[in-house]
């Protein structure tokens, strides 16, 4: 499992944190559903993925690319810098 944050800084001291969560790659259709499982466990027992920067996220979204599952969380806060 891989986890990014990127920071977009926005007008008035804002910015946008933007948390990618992915799994590890799956060929067949039983490793698919196990990956799925195995990234949905992770989010629920483990709240510091929640966080994006300082904030909780705001908007999840979730989608498979063909190789791998991904989940895109977002939130809007204080800009804290690098």
């Amino acid at each position: 499992m891989k986890r990014v944050t990127k920071r977009v800084p926005l007008t008035g001291g804002q910015a946008r944190y933007i948390t990618t969560v992915s799994s590890d790659s799956a060929e067949s259709d039983y490793e698919k559903r196990f990956r799925l499982q195995e990234i949905l466990r992770i989010l629920a027992d483990t709240p510091d993925l929640w966080n994006c920067g300082p904030a909780l996220f705001s908007t999840l979204k979730m989608r498979f690319t063909g190789e791998c599952w991904v989940i895109e969380m977002e939130a809007q806060a204080e800009d804290v810098g690098k």
